[in-house]
């Protein structure tokens, strides 16, 4: 006789609207698909509720909307939903960016993962971009010996080697799903990020508290991220980029590696800012400039927006 499989808890899922209307709507969509598991959709809009678009509004239930009054960043916004989970005892919450379409039994695949394993704080699907559907975005999180965060098979072909399961030292940010207890005991996001680092920020942080990070490559999900650097690193990106990588080693490594691993960070990163298709979008100068004002923002510790 087959043991029968324990039902799941109801899953929260944490989903940040900040401009993208359509793909909110298709992220939407695709998880109104998901099959085998309870959703409770906490939808936040980084502004005033006045300005949700009419869109968005008319799929979501008006108890599922939150507005956070001003732009709190994607760790923020994030967190306001997360903070609302946990405090109405939610123990599983998913993160999951609005520019991301879901296979109908991805957050299943995720929830059993969680469930077989007591040691698994936090999950992520394999993600692919968007365009071209079969090339890798995220199969796992890696740690370079300069704490580089590399993205396991970013930018190659799907193939049997990205099929495992298995540990991970960081998971995006792009979709996590949670385990309550993991947030209750390792905490939320650091707000102060504000964007870029703060999933790598709570994944060392767990693993710290105990907690292993998995990949669930059964679980499939697409990311509308540019596979071209030109497109991603622009000069805001830079500055977000080299202010919050400063503090992120500042944070998770200890002082005698500083040296080192600062000048590893702004090596890699005035190397991607030298890259041609990126010159060939946005001027040297304000590349540099926004190189510039992250190191002046990170010394002068101005964080947050």
């Amino acid at each position: 006789m087959t043991p029968s499989v324990p039902a799941l808890p109801r899953i929260a899922v944490s989903l940040l609207h900040w401009k993208g209307e359509a793909d909110t709507v298709a992220c939407l969509e695709s998880l109104a698909a998901q099959q085998g598991v309870n959703l409770r959709l906490m939808l936040t809009y980084n502004g005033p509720d006045s300005e949700t678009p009419a869109a968005v509004r008319q799929m979501v239930p008006p108890e599922s909307l939150i507005a956070t009054g001003a732009n709190l960043g994607y760790a923020g916004g994030n967190n306001v939903a997360m903070r609302q989970a946990l405090d109405e005892g939610e123990e599983l919450v998913l993160v999951l960016n609005n520019d991301t379409v879901l296979a109908p039994d991805c957050v299943l695949h995720l929830a059993r993962a969680l469930q077989a394993d007591p040691h698994l704080g936090a999950v992520a699907p394999k993600s692919y971009y968007f365009t071209p559907p079969d090339l890798v975005y995220f199969a796992g999180g890696g740690l370079s010996p300069e704490a580089y965060p590399e993205h396991i098979g970013g930018g190659q072909p799907d193939g049997p080697q990205y099929d495992q399961p298995g540990a991970c030292d960081w998971l995006t940010g792009c979709a996590i799903l949670f385990r309550g207890e993991a947030l209750r005991r390792v905490g939320l996001f650091e707000a102060r990020f504000f964007i870029y680092f703060e999933d790598t920020d709570w994944s060392l942080r767990a693993r710290r508290a105990g907690y292993r990070l998995g990949i669930v490559p059964q679980a499939h999900l697409w990311h509308k991220v540019s596979s071209s650097m030109g497109q991603t690193w622009s000069p805001r990106f830079l500055y977000y980029y080299t202010r919050n990588n400063l503090w992120w080693l500042e944070r998770n490594y200890p002082l005698g590696q500083w040296p080192r691993l600062f000048r590893a960070a702004l090596r890699r990163v005035r190397y991607f800012a030298a890259q041609p298709d990126i010159r060939a979008v946005y001027p040297e100068a304000e590349l540099q400039a926004g190189i510039n004002r992250g190191l002046w923002h990170y010394a002068l510790r101005r964080f947050g927006r």
